[in-house]
């Protein structure tokens, strides 16, 4: 009878660690949902009047206050308009395949390690997409 009940408390034990890893990563989506589309509808007009400095210190702000965002970059017809890699832009990203007319979201593996990629488009996809990579280890 313990060696029943000792097999099913590990049962249990398991079940719950992969529940809870699934509420914590579905949180983890919705935040990062609700983030990027903030951050969308704050640019908007910096980057219509091309003010690249003012995105820029908002870019580098928003990173000093979420540790758990590794990279945010602005696309456009292809084009990087501004991106917060210290070493260059790693051209793979631009490729990844997100949806172009809501909130997306990919997992994404880079030499730097696992990301939640998350996409928005800026003023309904007429500035450009921001792009919001989260690193998954944190």
């Amino acid at each position: 009878m313990t060696a029943l009940v000792v097999i099913f408390s590990f049962i249990i034990v398991a079940f719950m660690e992969i529940y809870v890893k699934k509420i914590l990563k579905e949180d983890s989506i919705n935040v990062g949902k609700a983030l990027v589309t903030a951050m969308a509808l704050h640019i908007v007009d910096p980057l219509l009047i091309n003010d690249f400095v003012a995105l820029d210190n908002y870019s580098d702000e928003i990173m000093k206050a979420n540790t758990e965002i590794a990279y945010i970059f602005i696309e456009k017809d292809g084009q990087v308009l501004l991106h917060t890699f210290r070493e260059g832009f790693p051209k793979n990203l631009l490729n990844i395949g997100h949806r172009k007319d809501t909130v997306d979201y990919m997992n994404v593996r880079t030499d730097k390690g696992l990301f939640l990629d998350f996409s928005v488009p800026i003023y309904g996809g007429r500035a450009g997409m921001l792009r919001v990579g989260f690193d998954e280890r944190i």
